[in-house]
C-alpha cells in the first residue's frame, strides 16, 4: 500500500430517498447520468490515490457488484477494498475499524458529495502545511456552522466563537492517521475527534475554502435541486449541459422540452409530451406530460 489511501463512506439505510432507494442503493443514483460513486472514484483517483476503501450496507452486494464489474475496469490502476457493515458505525466508527489498515495519510469522502474541486490540492495543502486534518469547506449561509479562524485554524466544530467565522464541511477531508486514535470506539461521526484532541494539537486542524462547483445529495429534493441549480446557474457545462438540456442520447427528439431536463439513455417515449423540469434515468419509460419529476425504470416522484 502506498502512503496515501481513501475511504469512501457510502453505507447508509437508504431512507431519505425512497421510492427508488428500494430498488437501487444511492451510490449509484446518476448525476447528470453518471453514477455519484463513480464521479468519486474519479475525483480520487485524479488526486493520484490507488487504495480506495468503501463501505456498504443497504443493497450493498449492488455496490460491490458496481465497483468489481464498473470500476475495476474502468480505474485498472486502482485498489478496491469493499467491506460490509451488518451494524452502521457511522463516520466515525468506520474509521476507527480500518485503523490497522491504513497509510499515514487518509483521504475521506462521503457519498452524498460531488464536487469539482481538484483533490489533489487538497492533499498538497495538507502535507505542505503539516496538517492533522485538513477540511474543504464552502460557504453556505444555511448550514455554516464551522467556526474557522481568520488564519484558517478550526476554532470549533458545532458553533461559532468571538473572531472567528463560519463555512460548511463540504464532506471531503484529509486526515492524518493519527487523529483517528482519538475518535471514540463505537458508533460516532468522525469529526468528534476534535472534541479528543489534545487542546495544543487542535492549531493543526486546518480547513481549506472552495468556490468550485459542490453539492450535497442528501435526499430526494436536493438531488433533484442539484440538476437544476447547476443548469440555471450556468454550471451545468461541467456536466455537458447546454440550453438547460444535458440528454445522453436522441431518444427524447420527439418531445417538447423546456426548463431543465437531464435525461439518460434508451428512455422509451410514447407520444410526443412535453417535459418541463425532469430528472430521467436509462431505460426509463414516459407516457404523458411530465413537470417537476424524477422518473426512473421503477417509478417516479413528484418534486
Amino acid at each position: 500500500m502506498s502512503d496515501i489511501a481513501s475511504v469512501v463512506f457510502s453505507a447508509g439505510y437508504g431512507r431519505r430517498f425512497l421510492p427508488f432507494s428500494r430498488f437501487l442503493p444511492k451510490p449509484l443514483f446518476p448525476f447528470f447520468n453518471i453514477p455519484i460513486l463513480e464521479r468519486i472514484i474519479s475525483s480520487v483517483r485524479s488526486a493520484g490515490i490507488c487504495d480506495i476503501f468503501i463501505n456498504t450496507h443497504h443493497l450493498g452486494e449492488m455496490v460491490s457488484s458496481f465497483v468489481s464489474c464498473n470500476l475495476a475496469r474502468k480505474f485498472k490502476d486502482v485498489s478496491f477494498h469493499l467491506f460490509a457493515e451488518e451494524e452502521l458505525l457511522d463516520t466515525g466508527g468506520t474509521l476507527h475499524s480500518l485503523y490497522s489498515y491504513l497509510p499515514e495519510t487518509v483521504l475521506i469522502h462521503n457519498c452524498d458529495t460531488v464536487s469539482f474541486f481538484p483533490l489533489e490540492r487538497l492533499v498538497d495543502y495538507h502535507k505542505k502545511e503539516g496538517s492533522l486534518v485538513t477540511l474543504l469547506c464552502v460557504d453556505d449561509p444555511k448550514r455554516n456552522t464551522l467556526s474557522v479562524l481568520p488564519d484558517g485554524r478550526i476554532d470549533r466544530i458545532v458553533e461559532p466563537s468571538g473572531g472567528a467565522f463560519c463555512l460548511t464541511y463540504a464532506g471531503i477531508a484529509v486526515v492524518s492517521r493519527e487523529v483517528i486514535r482519538y475518535i471514540p470506539e463505537g458508533k460516532h461521526p468522525w469529526v468528534s475527534f476534535f472534541a479528543h484532541l489534545p487542546r495544543d494539537r487542535r492549531s493543526n486542524v486546518l480547513c481549506l475554502q472552495t468556490e468550485s462547483l459542490w453539492y450535497e445529495i442528501g435526499d430526494i429534493n436536493s438531488y433533484f435541486s442539484g440538476h437544476k441549480d447547476a443548469i440555471i446557474s450556468g454550471r451545468g457545462k461541467q456536466f455537458g449541459c447546454r440550453e438547460g438540456l444535458c440528454l445522453a442520447d436522441n431518444s427524447l427528439s420527439g418531445c417538447f422540452l423546456s426548463g431543465f431536463v437531464v435525461a439518460g439513455k434508451n428512455i422509451a417515449v410514447s407520444g410526443s409530451p412535453s417535459i418541463r423540469d425532469a430528472v430521467i434515468w436509462s431505460d426509463s419509460v414516459i407516457s404523458g406530460d411530465k413537470e417537476n419529476m424524477i422518473i426512473a425504470p421503477f417509478g417516479e416522484v413528484k418534486i
